[in-house]
């Protein structure tokens, strides 16, 4: 449904770069990660200042296995809206490349630093999680699966995998 209504979004406003960066991303959550680079590339293209689309970007690049240039994109969009309130999304997103490098450390830094600014955005203990157990911290990462399954009490490991968008020798 989202996909339907960025593209008809899209459509009714041409070429805004606000537009074609939900459409990317509503691409990206649904694996058609080729279209989705397209748009943000296309978004990017036509605002090069837009901290969103280089947020989006960020995550797409992770999820293509582009680690470094993820990395590079997230700290982009901070660095063009240094107060941005999604910029706890851009540092779970540094928090995400960097697993996907295996820079467990790296990884729990940054997921820690975005929870900081947003404590209640619990749904990232699914990156989190296996962060802490390939550290040897188990006893952490259990605590942290009582955790996310108390806010999320149906969550399962097979929802897990069908919303996380990272390719399966990751997951």
């Amino acid at each position: 449904r989202a996909l339907a209504l960025a593209k008809h979004a899209a459509r009714l406003s041409g070429d805004d770069p606000l537009a074609l960066t939900m459409l990317g991303a509503a691409h990206t959550i649904v694996r058609e990660l080729p279209m989705a680079v397209i748009q943000l590339e296309r978004a990017l293209h036509l605002d090069p200042n837009s901290a969103l689309a280089w947020n989006r970007s960020g995550w797409l690049n992770s999820y293509l296995g582009r680690s470094e240039l993820a990395i590079e994109h997230f700290q982009k969009a901070m660095a063009l809206s240094p107060l941005d309130p999604m910029n706890f999304n851009c540092h779970f997103g540094i928090g995400g490349a960097c697993f996907v490098m295996g820079r467990y450390e790296d990884a729990l830094t940054a997921i820690d630093r975005g929870l900081a600014d947003r404590p209640q955005a619990l749904w990232i203990y699914r990156q989190k999680i296996p962060a802490l157990w390939h550290l040897g911290r188990h006893a952490e990462a259990r605590a942290a699966v009582r955790e996310l399954l108390t806010a999320y009490p149906d969550l399962t490991v097979t929802g897990v995998r069908e919303v996380m968008v990272y390719e399966d020798e990751v997951l």
